[in-house]
């Protein structure tokens, strides 16, 4: 049960991560600035982390904050593992 359960963390994680790191900005006006990488890297992570924690419920096993630092490290494993392969997904 518990290894279904990460997997389906890693699925879910893992498409909202990749989905936010293919979206094209709109143009920026003139005067605006472009939002770093850093940024979106952040915003991605948080994203993936969200869709996560709102999976939650009492038939996990889990308490909410230990469902919570599941997320985190499983988002940040991912997060690790996409910066190792580039934006490619090739080393």
């Amino acid at each position: 049960m518990r290894s279904l359960i990460i997997a389906a963390l890693l699925v879910v994680t893992g498409a909202g991560y990749v989905s936010a790191e293919v979206a094209v900005p709109s143009r920026p006006s003139a005067g605006t600035a472009l939002p770093s990488s850093k940024a979106a890297e952040k915003s991605a992570h948080e994203s993936g982390v969200a869709n996560c924690v709102q999976m939650w419920d009492r038939g996990t096993h889990m308490t909410e904050q230990q469902w919570l630092r599941t997320c985190k490290r499983v988002q940040d494993r991912l997060q690790h593992l996409q910066m190792k392969l580039g934006p490619r997904g090739s080393p």
